[in-house]
């Protein structure tokens, strides 16, 4: 950290603030109100230390002297000529007599000496005497008077100043002649300064500050003992505070003295009068005074932070390191402690998104600035970011240079944490007892709140939020979305139209189309072509209601029914199998089911296709020996699997010796299979030499040498082996042969040799050996499927006639089988129609049907089913008119039903169904929106935000008394507890030790400062009360901070981030008369190398210099403006901020003051010719009319403020004026402040009164810069309600770059709020408005179109007297959805301040007019919102007329200048500022005042009497005005109301207007007026019968013709642009019979 930097600034900022004071060691240098206190005791009315007030230490009574009281005694008649003085003088010491004087005498002029004459002598000592009692008492009064009013000026100072002026009793007078002389109270106690304006009485109440030694009045001096000196002015600090002051002070006075010097000199006698010599002298003395507040606190602050910098003791937060250039983290070190802050916003109080940036910039950074322009609500935000740092656990610093912004913040402030935010404000007793309020509040929390439950709490308001923010946000899409369909359009016709559109277009459709019974969408295609509704429609008529309920039944299936053919054929088959049923009957009965009859069926053809192995004996042999079973069956069973396997194998040998020939010897088989084996051995020995066929081989010899395998000798032993396999072969097949014929030969089978073909002769008997077990297989079968059945008959089964006679028996079986699935299926057919019968639905043909089937009678049958066939065709139209019904029901039931309801009957078909369905699509487009209801849904968005706003509320409260239990430490207890019981034992301050139990308060408040954890007091305060060393805050908000210069800097250092609000477009910091030249010298030698060194002066507010150090983010600027009515706040908006400020409030008709803005031209003005110019004729006319003010009704509870736009005399002036005027008590009530622009800055007043003071008897420079561009927005931007500019000079006389030409300028005119108000009056956004308008003025209601507000305009603004409507009309014109949402924004906005709305939409009011706005005429009866006049000559007008009015002083102002050219041209000119008449209760229209505020008539010398030219304006009438002292003669004053006179002012005479009439139309009213108009030759539009009115078309110049209409009380009223009953055309109407002309 560069702490050098930060050393060398604090460094700088201790010699900038000796620079701007100076040791005052005289009282007098003070310059400023004191009084002694040998005086006041010779004063009446002044008490001090009043016994009966016990806080009181002066008291000083308002003094009323009679004139009677200011005339003194007359002297004797002895004395006549002999007073030297004028004795009326009551400032003379004494009235001297002349000692001689020359008198005539008969003998001529002789000398008589006044002692001469000893009763003249004892008669001037004897009335001298009485004189001089009535001196001194009036004297005393006087003074006692002026003493009163210097008292009053210093609270009116307070008022304007306190921050910068403190009141003080100073007792002990040191007098010493040093360098400089001292003649100063040494000890001094701060004063409250409290007048009660009914009693008229001041009251001076010591502050519980203590008692402060001044002992900077000995610095610079070499002064002895200091040390003892210090401790004793520490002492007295501590001291009791108590009127025995001079008691408790007398011991400490004398040792003072002493200690400073030995000679010192202590004087108790107050009667001995103040000397200064060598050696100090302290007198008993005290006095009451007034001075500026001094910079000890200040100066003590720095040098503490200066050396807790140097000794590192002090953390310095980031505000201000960013200040000197220091690097700062983009994340802030406490970022975590802050990141709940930064997700959760909590405002308690209605906001805008500016408002919400403040919290979520400082959550996420160390410093925010913020702009806050006049009147933007700056208290409301605060109270706002308060609530939310509070519930996050935060503690917060709120100060600002002045008490004035911060005394209406804590009232704003949610009630339930109020007593968490002290304001330590205006007298210290009223700041002790917020604290105790505090502090009280907290304790009984400490006893009573429950840490857990509040935590419970919090979570479930959270929660409810949540939830009601999820609502909200869907209540808006839903919004959203139908102000989207709301504005939607449709192309019709190759054009997009809107709904109001559609309306007209359905009032005269080209074909009916509300027999479409149904809500058709847009979108949705015609369902059916025009062919297929034509076949609808005759299917409709050619179907009976009978038939087309034929689909309600159930007809057979043609397909499923037998034709009469086949139910013929049918029957012909069950008779036939009946037949072969009786002819096939045998004795054998095989009742088994038919497939098992089939298999038996099967099984018996099998076994009679094999009759032959019955037959041959073998196989029947065979055939027996397996059918008897057992050990007979198992031998051929095994004979036939060896004989398989056998030759198989054989089979498979010759298949592996197909490849070789053998030649076999003519040996036996088994001497060959010798040889081959001795061979063998022999080769696989290798004993085949010649040796050994010689010997032992010579039988085997031929298997060598002759051809044996393939043809030739053997040579291997694998040849050998081949050989071998060959003999294993023959020698099981010579087996094979054995084995077949031992079997077969006996029972009579073929013997088989062995040749080639024995195994396939052999394989075929084998093949007829397993048909022998097959047919036993069956026959087992046969057998065992038969066993029940043949279980009552012997049957010999090895017979081939048993086989025979079986299958006789199945076939006969099956046969009956057949004729009973016949019948089964005859009996089907019958089943299901009866099982179809059942149901609820059968038609009458299933019986038919039935009936036939059971009586077997093919020519009912036949008849039944000619019957199905009409049927069904019946049912296929039926069908096919179901189906395109159908189709018509998918989109359009209602109109489908109505169709159906008209079967059979003879009705013509609806013309062009395709455009009857376009239209009802318009139709339902058109209303479908009718069901929602945007009013509701609006309501249920406020419902939500009001829910949110109270859940906000206890979030906040909840939280933070959470916070606040959860962080109080035991320490702050204990000190809370302590504070609470010396506060108490404190009581009034009165007591013997309330000086020691408010000192032992302080220093427990200092414990428990921790636990308060939002105070708000100004800076000095903050200083005073809160160490720099002390525990930092979260948050320091500096409101007003533009006031603030860089002295204030060690504010920032109470916390840890900061939120600076200010505007460098009002008055910035005044320089203390310090010379620029030694603050550069300053900078130079402190603040090298610190960056914007230099801002570091004091005309630089502490907000630029944050502005230009703090993160940039774009400046923050509050732009909703809250105070001013637009009409003022306008010069301000346009001077300094560009316009962007938006204007909210609009007054309502109670609270209008018009106009608004005005100049008043005193012609008479001078300034005076002293160093400081006043100008007395601005003064006395501001006076004069604020007295006027007083006493008018339209002003009642105004609070006034006066500005003098130069100097400070003036104001001054102006209110020693005021208060000689109207008095104390009124300027009290009504808060009526005097000063400069600066005393004004971030206040207000109703009522602002501005002199411009500069007149053209005294030169004045132009104001052009920027010093002077700051007060001037200052003073044009403190007017609630109304701005007075006066003035001396013109425009002609001021520079246009001159500030006050400009300001002069739109006071005059003011600019674009009221040029565009009549710009507006004329014309509606759509023909619409211009409908809607016209029926709410013709019910007499005053109406706005196209009002502007916050940026933006409203339809129509409905006004009343005590509130307003905004009227919106949706439907003819879209700017799309963004420019939708940006306008529901601003109702919402307007709604928070105030505003109500109600809308009406396009396509109800042409639908039904009436009905559309029946709901705002309850609406504005709800609101008290009154017709403002009665018109009852004048029924509901039509959608297409225009009604205006003019009130009677506008038409008397018109008429005059009609006659006068002077007059006339001055009206031309002027607006309604130029003339305004101030109209009298009463019938009587003769007693009014008329004015012109920029010309002089001429030639009015005659008729009026012109007392001053500039006037006030009334206002609470519409048309405004009071206005100057114009008088109208006797001959302009009516005794008959009903007629208007006009006043000749050239010729003095007045003329009856009507009086050009002829006879023949002598009587103009309602029954001949048309006959009237049209004899002129006018065209002429008479909509009267049709509740319209009465328009004749023309251009202005028709003025001449109509105008004189008024004299038979008929007024015409101009509408340029006409209405569409016009086509637009410029035309006038008739505004109907005006009786009160």
């Amino acid at each position: 950290m560069g702490i050098n930097k930060i050393e060398r600034l604090f460094q700088y900022l201790i010699e900038l603030s000796n620079q701007g004071s100076k040791v005052i060691r005289k009282y007098r240098e003070y310059n400023d109100f004191y009084i002694w206190d040998a005086e006041l005791f010779k004063l009446e009315n002044c008490t001090v230390f009043p016994s009966e007030l016990h806080d009181v230490w002066l008291e000083v009574r308002k003094v009323h002297i009679d004139k009677k009281e200011e005339v003194p005694p007359s002297p004797p008649n002895s004395l006549q000529g002999w007073l030297e003085d004028n004795y009326s003088d009551w400032k003379l010491e004494t009235v001297h007599a002349k000692p001689m004087r020359v008198i005539e005498g008969e003998d001529g002029e002789r000398p008589e000496r006044f002692a001469d004459d000893f009763n003249r002598q004892r008669a001037y000592e004897t009335w001298l005497a009485e004189w001089k009692n009535w001196r001194n008492r009036l004297a005393r009064k006087k003074r006692e008077k002026k003493i009163y009013e210097d008292l009053f000026q210093v609270y009116q100072r307070f008022e304007r100043e306190g921050e910068r002026l403190e009141f003080v009793f100073g007792t002990g007078m040191l007098t010493w002649k040093k360098e400089e002389s001292i003649e100063h109270p040494i000890a001094t106690v701060r004063m409250e300064l409290e007048f009660l304006a009914e009693n008229g009485v001041f009251h001076l109440k010591p502050a519980t500050n203590g008692i402060q030694a001044e002992l900077e009045v000995l610095s610079g001096f070499s002064i002895p003992n200091a040390p003892q000196i210090q401790d004793m002015a520490d002492q007295w600090r501590e001291m009791e505070l108590t009127k025995d002051i001079f008691h408790v002070l007398d011991e400490s006075f004398v040792k003072l003295v002493h200690l400073l010097d030995a000679n010192g000199e202590y004087v108790r006698d107050t009667r001995v009068p103040l000397s200064a010599g060598d050696a100090p002298k302290l007198y008993q003395r005290f006095l009451f005074m007034v001075r500026p507040k001094d910079q000890r606190v200040l100066k003590r602050d720095l040098r503490i932070i200066l050396q807790g910098i140097q000794n590192g003791t002090l953390e310095v937060p980031p505000t201000i390191q960013s200040l000197v250039g220091e690097a700062i983290a983009a994340v802030p070190v406490d970022s975590d402690e802050w990141k709940q802050a930064q997700e959760d916003l909590f405002f308690p109080l209605p906001a805008n998104e500016d408002q919400k940036e403040i919290a979520r910039r400082i959550a996420v950074s160390y410093g925010v600035s913020v702009q806050g322009p006049p009147g933007t609500g700056k208290s409301h935000t605060i109270a706002n970011l308060v609530s939310h740092l509070l519930a996050h656990g935060k503690k917060v610093l709120i100060t600002s240079q002045k008490e004035s912004p911060l005394r209406v913040l804590r009232d704003k402030i949610p009630k339930d944490i109020q007593s968490l935010c002290v304001p330590m404000l205006g007298g210290s007793r009223d700041s002790l007892q917020e604290i105790e309020n505090a502090i009280n509040s907290i304790s009984e929390k400490l006893g009573s709140a429950n840490i857990n439950q509040l935590t419970k709490d919090i979570e479930q308001a959270k929660k409810a939020l949540e939830n009601s923010r999820r609502r909200e946000a869907q209540y808006r899409t839903e919004l959203r979305r139908l102000a989207l369909k709301e504005h939607e359009t449709v192309h019709w016709d190759g054009k997009a139209i809107f709904r109001a559109d559609a309306a007209r277009m359905l009032q005269k459709p080209p074909v009916p189309y509300d027999w479409i019974a149904d809500d058709i969408e847009m979108n949705r295609s015609v369902p059916i072509s025009e062919e297929q509704f034509a076949e609808l429609w005759k299917l409709r008529g050619e179907l009976t209601s009978t038939d087309y309920r034929l689909l309600m039944y159930e007809l057979p299936e043609r397909q499923s029914l037998p034709s009469s053919g086949d139910f013929h054929t049918l029957l012909a088959e069950g008779e036939a199998l009946a037949e072969r049923v009786r002819a096939g009957e045998t004795d054998l009965s095989v009742p088994l089911p038919k497939e098992v009859l089939h298999e038996v069926l099967t099984i018996l053809n099998h076994i009679l296709a094999g009759e032959y192995l019955f037959e041959r004996p073998l196989y029947r042999a065979i055939l027996q020996d397996v059918d008897s079973g057992g050990v007979r069956k198992e031998i051929w069973e095994q004979f036939a699997s060896e004989v398989k396997q056998t030759m198989e194998s054989l089979l498979l040998s010759y298949k592996r010796l197909s490849d070789y020939v053998i030649s076999l010897p003519a040996k036996p088989l088994f001497v060959f299979k010798q040889d081959v084996m001795k061979a063998k051995e022999a080769l696989q020995q290798r004993k085949t030499g010649a040796l050994y066929f010689l010997l032992k081989g010579k039988d085997v010899k031929y298997l060598f040498k002759e051809p044996v395998l393939n043809n030739k000798p053997v040579e291997t032993v694998q040849e050998f082996e081949i050989i071998e396999q060959y003999i294993e072969a023959q020698e099981e097949k010579e087996r094979l042969i054995r084995k077949w014929n031992n079997m077969m030969e006996p029972l009579g089978g073929t013997h088989i040799e062995d040749s080639p073909t024995t195994i396939s002769q052999m394989d075929n008997e084998l093949a007829v050996v397993y048909q022998v077990f097959e047919m036993v297989r069956k026959i087992d079968q046969l057998r065992l499927m038969l066993k029940e059945a043949a279980a009552s008959m012997s049957l010999k089964w090895e017979e081939l006639s048993t086989y025979h006679l079986i299958r006789q028996a199945v076939e006969q079986e099956i046969r009956k089988c057949e004729l009973r699935e016949w019948e089964e299926k005859y009996e089907g057919i019958q089943a299901e129609l009866k099982q179809r019968m059942k149901q609820h639905n059968i038609h009458q043909i299933w019986e038919e049907l039935l009936q036939a089937l059971q009586t077997r009678d093919v020519v009912a049958w036949k008849t039944a089913l000619d019957n199905l066939n009409r049927l069904q065709e019946t049912k296929q139209k039926a069908a096919r008119f179901e189906s395109l019904l159908t189709v018509m029901k998918n989109v359009a039931p209602k109109t489908a039903q109505w169709i159906e309801s008209l079967l059979g009957q003879d009705e013509p078909m609806p013309a062009s169904f395709h455009v009857a369905w376009k239209f009802k699509t318009l139709h339902t487009w058109l209303h479908e929106l009718d069901r929602f209801d945007s009013v509701e849904l609006e309501k249920s968005i406020k419902l939500e935000q009001r829910t949110q706003q109270k859940l906000i509320q206890q979030i906040v409260a909840k939280s933070s008394w959470k916070y606040q239990l959860e962080n109080i430490t035991e320490e702050q207890k204990r000190a809370l507890f302590a504070w609470k019981k010396y506060i108490k034992r404190y009581g009034k301050g009165t007591g013997k030790n309330a000086a020691m139990y408010l000192r032992e308060a302080q220093r427990e408040m200092a414990k428990c400062q921790g636990a308060i954890p939002v105070w708000i007091m100004p800076i000095q305060q903050v200083l005073e009360n809160f160490p720099v060393m002390n525990e930092k805050f979260d948050v320091v908000i500096v409101d007003e901070s533009s006031q603030c210069n860089i002295l204030a800097l060690p504010v920032l250092l109470r916390a840890k981030r900061a939120i600076v609000v200010g505007d460098d477009e009002q008055i910035s910091p005044y320089d203390l008369g310090v010379k620029s030249e030694d603050v550069t010298n300053l900078v130079q030698q402190y603040l090298q190398g610190i960056p914007n060194a230099r801002l570091f002066d004091l005309q630089t507010s502490l907000y630029d210099i944050a502005d230009q150090t703090f993160p940039k983010s774009g400046r923050l600027m509050l732009k909703e403006h809250f105070r001013c009515v637009p009409e003022i706040i306008q010069f301000s908006n346009d001077l300094s901020y560009n316009g962007n400020m938006i204007p909210l409030r609009l007054p309502t008709k109670e609270e209008m003051l018009t106009p608004p803005v005005l100049a008043i031209r005193v012609v008479d003005g001078y300034c005076s010719e002293g160093t400081e110019a006043i100008n007395r004729s601005e003064a006395e006319k501001i006076v004069q009319d604020i007295a006027a003010l007083l006493k008018d009704p339209a002003y009642d509870g105004q609070t006034i403020g006066v500005i003098a736009l130069q100097g400070n005399k003036q104001h001054e002036l102006i209110e020693t004026m005021l208060r000689n005027t109207i008095g104390e008590q009124a300027i009290i009530e009504r808060k009526i402040r005097c000063g400069n622009a600066y005393a004004f800055q971030g206040d207000e007043r109703d009522v602002m009164f501005l002199s411009m003071v500069v007149a053209l008897n005294r030169r004045f420079q132009s104001l052009t810069k920027k010093n002077f561009q700051q007060i001037f927005n200052v003073a044009a931007s403190r007017a609630r309600n109304q701005m007075r500019l006066y003035h001396s000079v013109g425009l002609e006389d001021l520079k246009p770059e001159d500030l006050r030409h400009r300001l002069l300028s739109y006071c005059l005119n003011p600019a674009r709020m009221q040029e565009e108000m009549k710009e507006l009056e004329q014309m509606c956004d759509s023909p619409f408005e211009v409908e809607v308008l016209h029926r709410i003025r013709a019910r007499g209601f005053r109406v706005i179109p196209q009002m502007k507000v916050a940026g933006r305009r409203i339809d129509l603004v409905v006004e009343g007297m005590r509130n307003r409507l905004a009227v919106e009309c949706d439907g003819e014109k879209f700017h799309g959805i963004e420019k939708w949402e940006a306008d529901m924004e601003r109702q919402y906005m307007l709604e928070r301040i105030g505003w109500t709305f109600w809308r009406v939409r396009g396509r109800d009011f042409y639908r039904d007019p009436d009905r559309a706005l029946a709901s705002l005429w309850v609406k504005l009866e709800e609101m008290g919102i009154e017709p403002y006049e009665v018109q009852s000559n004048i029924e509901c007008t039509s959608i297409n007329e225009e009604i205006t009015y003019e009130t009677q002083s506008q038409s008397v102002v018109r008429q005059v200048a009609s006659d006068n050219p002077k007059v006339h041209s001055a009206h031309e000119r002027s607006n309604v500022r130029d003339f305004a008449v101030q109209e009298k209760e009463g019938d009587d229209v003769s007693d009014f005042e008329m004015a012109s505020s920029a010309h002089e008539w001429e030639g009015f010398e005659d008729n009026f009497t012109v007392e001053q030219q500039t006037v006030h304006v009334d206002s609470r009438n519409e048309e405004a005005a009071v206005l100057a002292n114009v008088k109208l003669t006797p001959e302009l004053k009516s005794t008959e109301a009903q007629t208007v006179k006009k006043v000749a002012a050239s010729e003095g005479k007045v003329g009856e207007v009507g009086d050009h009439f002829s006879k023949e139309w002598e009587r103009i009213d309602s029954s001949n007026i048309v006959d009237y108009l049209r004899s002129k030759g006018l065209e002429v539009l008479d909509n009267r019968e049709n509740n319209g009115v009465l328009w004749v078309l023309g251009n202005e110049e028709l003025e001449e013709l109509l105008s004189p209409l008024k004299s038979h009380r008929i007024t015409f009223r101009y509408s340029p642009n006409g209405v569409q009953a016009t086509a637009y055309r410029a035309a006038w109407y008739w505004a109907g019979e005006d009786w009160e002309m």
